[in-house]
């Protein structure tokens, strides 16, 4: 069976590394990564394997391609491509946030699993302190805030709840077999 897997959870998660892991892992089943248009800038180190970087213009320009555009904070925008059919045995991945998961759930016919990543990390504000040094600190009182709540609606409406651990190969293979494990059971 195939199916669409939103993965959701709060920024420092580990969603992204999860998911191009994934994308290398050999199995019964691909997991492939469905890139999400976006106008937000690209982060240092930023690659292209999650998101097609695009200019308002450009954005606008291929917004009736878009099954879901959305916009998060705090204007950026994001716009998810019309669906082309899922091969055999394929997991197409994609990361959103809670609310949008669900949307994206209601306007495909194909099954979707949302899948909460809590991150390993029992300290969240060193995290995030960690990803920029430089943030001022009422910008991380202001990211707490998010985090914890983005934590809670991930797990409010996920099929399935993933704790990441440390090492990435081991996560990886563990939320792998999560994953094809419940699809098995949806066939």
């Amino acid at each position: 069976m195939s199916a669409h897997v939103v993965l959701t959870g709060p920024s420092t998660a580990g969603k992204t590394s999860l998911m191009l892991g994934l994308s290398h892992l050999e199995g019964s089943h691909e997991f492939t990564v469905d890139r999400t248009w976006t106008t937000r800038p690209r982060r240092p180190n930023e690659n292209d394997e999650e998101n097609v970087f695009a200019s308002p213009l450009e954005f606008d320009q291929k917004r009736a391609d878009y099954l879901l555009p959305f916009q998060t904070f705090p204007t950026y925008e994001y716009g998810i491509t019309r669906q082309a059919p899922l091969a055999n045995n394929e997991l197409r991945m994609r990361i959103l946030m809670p609310v949008f998961a669900i949307k994206f759930r209601q306007l495909i016919e194909t099954p979707t699993i949302i899948c909460s990543i809590s991150p390993y990390s029992a300290d969240p504000r060193a995290t995030l302190v960690a990803r920029d040094p430089l943030v001022d600190p009422e910008d991380i009182e202001s990211r707490l805030r998010r985090y914890y709540q983005d934590d809670a609606e991930a797990t409010a409406v996920a099929d399935i709840r993933f704790q990441n651990s440390p090492g990435l190969k081991a996560a990886v293979r563990q939320l792998g077999v999560l994953l094809t494990d419940y699809v098995r059971k949806l066939d």
